[in-house]
């Protein structure tokens, strides 16, 4: 299915995560989650931006968000994190960093590449064994999609036609649950983070064992969307042997 142009797309969007100092966990408990998500929903107001989807997981925080300018998501990022810290740096009477380095993004290159964004944001607390399905984890977007009314939500209002256009609310729902049956393979384009779906490699391999090492190297990263540096990982040489195997295709 070919991809839809980013052009479709209404303003600017990045996935954001930020991660605590050291991989601590920053957000150990409901009520610090629930501290955040707070911040989350004072701050957007101030600074124009749309939160799309978000997870807050025990020691980082995925954000989707749809901004104008990309000032504005610096900004907000900025501020939702200094308001967290000092709050966190007070409850605990500590002080020092909480956060580790300054936050990451990556744009958002079309619309396929949004859902699947919002499927892997939504995902992450079901890949770290912490629930079974997206539905039972408390402190992400997940359910805020199918609630029909907007009073508690964090997510932007019109996300769900952002995603899939003017539906029906019973369509919209089918649409939303449909996305989230990607495999977890097929997540493979948001590991750019320091936590991520880990692909089963072996399987992979397996798939591709009638072929010569380097056509193994060229269909796992044209194929199955493996990473350079992980290529480099799993067949024990340089990246840039790696990039000079891909070159011959």
């Amino acid at each position: 299915m070919p991809r839809s142009s980013r052009k479709n797309l209404p303003g600017l969007f990045h996935h954001i995560m930020s991660q605590g100092i050291n991989k601590e966990y920053i957000f150990k408990d409901d009520n610090l989650k629930d501290k955040y998500r707070n911040i989350l929903k004072d701050k957007k107001q101030q600074n124009n931006v749309n939160i799309i989807a978000y997870c807050i997981m025990d020691n980082h925080v995925h954000l989707l968000v749809n901004i104008q300018k990309i000032e504005e998501m610096c900004k907000f990022m900025q501020q939702v994190n200094t308001t967290y810290a000092k709050f966190y740096n007070k409850f605990y009477n500590r002080v020092g960093y909480v956060f580790r380095n300054r936050y990451l993004s990556k744009p958002i290159l079309d619309e396929d590449h949004l859902k699947r964004c919002v499927v892997y944001i939504h995902r992450n607390p079901v890949v770290a064994k912490m629930v079974k399905k997206e539905d039972e984890y408390k402190f992400s977007s997940y359910n805020e999609y199918l609630k029909c009314k907007n009073e508690e939500k964090l997510i932007y209002s019109n996300s769900s036609e952002i995603l899939f256009g003017k539906m029906s609310i019973k369509e919209l729902k089918k649409e939303f649950k449909g996305i989230h049956n990607y495999k977890d393979n097929e997540l493979a384009i948001f590991n750019g983070f320091e936590e991520k779906i880990e692909i089963n490699i072996k399987k992979l391999l397996e798939k591709y064992s009638y072929l010569t090492e380097n056509e193994k190297i060229i269909k796992l990263y044209i194929e199955e969307k493996i990473s350079e540096r992980k290529l480099a990982e799993i067949f024990k040489k340089t990246r840039y042997e790696i990039r000079k195997i891909l070159k011959q295709n």
